[in-house]
């Protein structure tokens, strides 16, 4: 069956982040457990630097059947290294702004270039999987998003993927 819905549910576990320099970047993401039973990235990121062509941007999968540190293999599902414009033009809007947009004040895609110093808020975001995989074998994921330039900061959230369970 081939319908373009994901087949898969998913659980966070952990979200973590790094900073070079917290005065020009600041980052405070957590899980929430929502009423429903359902996990969403909680917080914000705060932008007070100008993020230019020096900026380049990396995401990288990995996947562990058990989830421990030691067992997690790279993943073909992966961002090259690239320019922070070509990953604006490249993933932004079907990928970040379809899973993040309803439920933060991240810019439009139409507005996001040039990119502004700005407070990123996250309230209650349940990931949709728009612009993932529809099928992904159970286990544990990790994907860490790099970002390198004026500050160097990383975003690495873990999620149990667990087969949907179809009507």
């Amino acid at each position: 069956m081939c319908d373009g819905k994901r087949k898969w549910d998913y659980e966070l576990i952990s979200v973590e982040s790094t900073t070079s320099d917290p005065d020009k970047l600041f980052i405070d993401v957590r899980i929430k457990r929502m009423r429903q039973g359902d996990f969403a990235y909680h917080g914000y990121i705060n932008f007070n630097y100008d993020v230019d062509d020096t900026t380049m941007v990396e995401a990288v999968s990995f996947r562990s059947q058990s989830g421990r540190d030691d067992e997690y293999s790279p993943m073909p599902w992966s961002i090259p290294k690239q320019l922070y414009t070509e990953f604006i033009e490249s993933f932004y809007e079907d990928m970040i702004y379809k899973n993040l947009g309803g439920c933060s004040n991240m810019p439009k895609p139409e507005n996001v270039l040039p990119f502004k110093k700005e407070n990123i808020t996250l309230t209650e975001c349940v990931v949709s999987g728009d612009g993932l995989p529809e099928m992904a074998p159970q286990g544990y994921y990790k994907v860490k998003l790099t970002v390198t330039g004026e500050v160097e900061w990383t975003i690495v959230s873990v999620a149990k993927i667990f087969d949907k369970m179809m009507p």
